[in-house]
């Protein structure tokens, strides 16, 4: 069972509703899985936008459903979390409207599963976890590797919040490169955390 309730007599006898586990966005499983099976097109707003989805897959990560498909408004393939779905799901079109395409089984990393504007990113790793980074990210993202062992990873980032936990994972021994706005935001974020805001230090030299 995903969610509800079951009927479970207690200690005193007294048989009742006992709540169960409520995953987010359980309420459009029905249809987002009736739509992936008959491979037919969606609709839904997300984020205050329309949204008009080949739906390809469902997969469940951290404690929330997500659902990869092609999106016809932006042009190419998205992520989107169910339980931030706005209103209901609307299943149209006929039945066999698109095909699935091969990779459709693989599990995107979490900074590719979001619908913000898409960028690339580049993140220096030291060489003391340069290895594993380069294991964890595949090899198809490591841009270069340095002399002293260190690695430039590059790759696409529509979700800034799980890119920058990634980065936060490996403290004091990554450092992102570009673009700049993504470095600039990390910079902000971390002088938030640190309780100083507005003033930055002086650099001399």
């Amino acid at each position: 069972k995903l969610g509800g309730e079951v009927a479970e007599q207690g200690p005193s006898g007294i048989t009742g509703p006992v709540a169960v586990a409520a995953l987010p966005g359980t309420a459009h499983l029905a249809p987002v899985f009736a739509a992936i099976s008959a491979r037919r097109q969606i609709g839904f707003a997300y984020r205050g936008r329309p949204r008009h989805l080949d739906p390809w897959r469902l997969s469940f990560r951290n404690g929330h459903w997500y659902l990869a498909g092609h999106d016809h408004d932006a042009g190419e393939e998205r992520v989107f979390r169910l339980d931030r779905v706005e209103g209901d799901v609307e299943v149209t079109g006929d039945a066999g409207a698109f095909e699935r395409p091969r990779h459709v089984g693989a599990q995107p990393p979490p900074w590719e599963m979001g619908v913000e504007e898409a960028l690339t990113a580049r993140l220096l790793v030291d060489a003391g976890q340069a290895e594993w980074a380069a294991a964890h990210v595949g090899p198809e993202a490591v841009e270069t590797w340095r002399p002293d062992g260190s690695v430039v990873l590059a790759g696409r980032v529509t979700n800034r919040d799980a890119f920058r936990s990634f980065v936060l994972g490996f403290h004091d021994n990554a450092e992102v490169l570009g673009p700049p706005v993504l470095r600039a935001e990390m910079v902000k974020w971390l002088e938030n955390m640190c309780g100083r805001g507005e003033r930055r230090p002086e650099v001399s030299g």
